[in-house]
């Protein structure tokens, strides 16, 4: 609801009072350590397999992600360091949202967490040849 009615406010002209733009900023600054928090809650007690569908879950965000960056720089003709940081954020890992949802509507989290932990740790060895990659291209 929020980013609608920024857009809201934005079009419409509203100015919202520097105190109240701060006490935003303030408040979401919190999100990001909360949302880790919650993964790392999600994941307590729970051991990592080798699962097929994981790992290609894994393939799919990383190489396909990378495929899907390349292909909207060249439709949409970005070049420069624009190009670079389109496709490297294309190939980022899982987001910790992805545990975050399921665990607000009430879905297992064990896939998703996993996801992300092993996204994020491999993201250790798959950004700096994705960085390399997009700019070579």
């Amino acid at each position: 609801w929020s980013i609608i009615l920024g857009f809201w406010c934005r079009y419409a002209d509203i100015e919202i009072s520097q105190p109240l733009l701060d006490a935003c900023k303030y408040s979401g600054a919190g999100a990001p350590a909360l949302a880790i928090f919650a993964l790392g809650c999600s994941l307590r007690k729970r051991r990592l397999r080798a699962d097929p569908h994981l790992i290609s879950g894994l393939l799919m965000r990383f190489v396909f992600g990378f495929i899907a960056g390349v292909l909207a720089v060249n439709i949409f003709g970005i070049t420069g360091s624009a190009r670079i940081v389109v496709v490297s954020a294309s190939a980022l890992p899982s987001a910790v949202f992805s545990v975050i949802l399921p665990l607000r509507y009430g879905v297992d989290t064990r896939f998703a967490g996993a996801m992300v932990l092993l996204s994020t740790l491999l993201s250790i060895f798959t950004i700096p040849v994705v960085f390399y990659l997009s700019s070579k291209l």
